[in-house]
């Protein structure tokens, strides 16, 4: 039976294709700020779009990435955004 460390592991742009597509042309701040109570942020050129990953939530790396993942499927969604089009 193989270790864990050498299975053969998903790819980080598989598993959030969106966080993925979205730092081609945008960006995200993880961590922590005294002033701000989210650890995670998705801006575009016009500015922020989502902040979420409240700080009593958020345990580890990847349950910021699954936040972003997720708002910034959301915003996608709501803005008529098709982030994984292939054409």
């Amino acid at each position: 039976m193989k270790k864990p460390a050498e299975l053969p592991q998903p790819k980080l742009d598989d598993k959030y294709p969106y966080l993925s597509e979205w730092i081609m042309s945008g960006w995200v701040e993880i961590g922590q700020s005294d002033e701000y109570r989210s650890m995670a942020k998705a801006f575009d050129e016009g500015g922020q779009v989502f902040e979420g990953g409240n700080k009593r939530k958020i345990k580890s790396l990847e349950d910021a990435l699954n936040s972003l993942e997720l708002g910034i499927k959301k915003w996608c969604d709501e803005n008529g955004i098709d982030l994984l089009d292939e054409s």
